[in-house]
């Protein structure tokens, strides 16, 4: 099957067609995540939730499996594939092939691959074509949203010695937060944004000094001056002080952006991790010897200083099965179910859901978070990302 050779808003027609040469009567159906990353969603109407039935279940174990209809084979069956490419997790393949599937595996690496085969062609189509985009949604984006969505570079990557993943919160209306990762030769780097406007060093803590699309603004020129700088050889610090640059030659300390810089470095059976805090975030670290929150100590955010000297603030050495978790302070101090913020029983949340990848730990930790504010809206936005070391 050459799917490179569909139209780029077709890519389903050209997966059914091809699976309609084996079995005449299939139908297959694209079910893709929503920004929540709560709902499987397709085009034409059917919305699944991810913690339900067959395909959501299908989505969080990232396995491809067969539904029946009854407790046998019969007519009704369909095969599922996760539909995701280098550990990013679009969506699930649905093939109902009109008759029986057998129990073998056979079947189930079949519908992998044309799960993989069109995750590749998805990326590669969104690049030039709104078809999936509008699928996603769950409800319309305020245009800041849409500013902070188009700049992220995925929701999860397998990048072999970790594995990172990140959600924005609240999805549909997020202002000024953002994240931004890539893995090369060396290693992977990784970054929280969180962008605040005019009277961010006068605010209490907790307000929202957001202001629209300016402060969005503010977190795409963070998020490409680290690019740039990365792109260039920088090392860790300096890609702060470019950012810090860049941020107040346009802003002159009026608006700034708060961010979380992370390097991971593969170094024999251990993972090499440096951390740069710039005016906000929060970092755990969970190991063997239970959970941590690191000191970044109090270097300002990017643009309120000009030339400030910012270094990596935190150095140490992970081990298989050890994970990092950096929030915004958003997320840290946002009202809990309690007295005490959001952000105070994270250290106590973290070993609960020690079972879950590292996908699946944002979506709890966000939904967790939408439970204890209930009908409330966030005042801040919050985003939350997780690294785990195989």
């Amino acid at each position: 099957m050459r799917l490179p050779a569909a139209a780029p808003h077709g890519l389903l027609e050209a997966v059914t067609g091809a699976v309609r040469t084996q079995a005449p009567a299939a139908h297959c159906r694209l079910l893709l995540a929503d920004h929540r990353m709560d709902v499987l969603r397709s085009a034409d109407g059917v919305e699944v939730p991810v913690d339900g039935d067959a395909p959501g279940r299908c989505f969080a174990a990232q396995r491809p499996a067969v539904a029946r209809d009854g407790a046998g084979p019969g007519p009704d069956d369909a095969l599922l594939a996760p539909v995701s490419l280098h550990g990013d997790r679009l969506g699930v393949l649905e093939v109902a092939p009109g008759l029986a599937v057998p129990d073998d595996a056979a079947a189930l690496d079949g519908v992998r691959a044309l799960g993989e085969l069109l995750g590749q062609a998805l990326l590669a189509a969104d690049l030039v074509t709104d078809a999936y985009r509008v699928v996603r949604r769950g409800r319309s984006l305020t245009l800041s949203a849409e500013m902070q969505w188009d700049l992220l570079p995925g929701r999860s990557l397998d990048a072999g010695f970790v594995v990172v993943a990140a959600q924005l919160e609240p999805a549909y209306s997020v202002v000024g937060d953002a994240y931004d990762w890539a893995v090369d030769g060396e290693g992977l780097t990784a970054a929280l944004v969180d962008g605040a406007g005019p009277g961010w060093d006068e605010a209490p803590e907790g307000a929202s000094v957001t202001g629209g699309t300016a402060v969005s603004g503010a977190a795409a020129l963070a998020v490409a001056a680290l690019r740039n700088g990365r792109r260039e050889g920088a090392d860790l610090v300096g890609l702060a002080r470019l950012a810090d640059a860049a941020l107040h030659a346009r802003h002159a300390g009026r608006v700034v952006a708060s961010a979380v810089l992370l390097r991971l470095r593969p170094d024999a059976a251990r993972v090499r991790l440096e951390v740069i805090g710039a005016g906000g975030g929060t970092v755990l670290h969970a190991g063997r010897h239970g959970v941590r929150v690191l000191d970044l100590g109090a270097d300002p955010p990017f643009g309120a200083e000009e030339d400030y000297p910012y270094r990596v603030a935190a150095a140490l050495a992970l081990d298989p099965g050890d994970r990092v978790v950096a929030v915004s302070d958003g997320l840290a101090v946002a009202p809990g179910a309690g007295d005490e913020p959001f952000g105070a029983g994270l250290a106590d949340l973290l070993p609960q859901l020690r079972l879950l990848g590292a996908a699946e730990l944002v979506r709890a930790v966000t939904r967790e978070l939408r439970q204890a504010h209930g009908d409330r809206p966030l005042q801040d936005d919050a985003v939350v990302l997780c690294l785990d070391v195989p």
